[in-house]
């Protein structure tokens, strides 16, 4: 069985270290992209993502914008994406509709996992 595929959009590179081990250990093939603008170019890869974990706060271009971007694209119903924040703010990209998921940072092992695995089955 293929790993399901999950790209990982987070600027702090501990946290990218930490969740790449974590996710792997749970069986999935996790890429990492440091911003929205690499994110972006990386959801044309094959095999594509099948969820998106994704920092609100970020330079370059930010999680709310790709996510923006991954919605006016033709194919943005393939899209699952879990967000991950500390800031208030994210409140307002919950009800988002390709999001699928929400982890408040700082956030547990069990919660991520848990929500990951959410994200997956719809």
């Amino acid at each position: 069985m293929t790993p399901p595929p999950v790209l990982l959009v987070e600027d702090d590179p501990d946290i990218v270290l930490a969740l790449s081990d974590l996710l792997a250990e749970e069986g999935f093939d996790v890429r990492a992209a440091a911003d929205g603008r690499s994110a972006s170019a990386m959801l044309e890869a094959v095999p594509r993502p099948c969820v998106v974990l994704l920092d609100l706060h970020m330079p370059v271009m930010n999680g709310g914008e790709l996510l923006d971007g991954i919605a006016s694209r033709t194919d943005s119903t393939d899209f699952r994406v879990v967000l991950m924040s500390a800031s208030p703010e994210s409140a307002r990209f919950q009800a988002h509709p390709l999001v699928r998921g929400y982890v408040r940072k700082p956030f547990s092992i069990a919660q991520i996992v848990k929500v990951m695995q959410a994200a997956l089955r719809g």
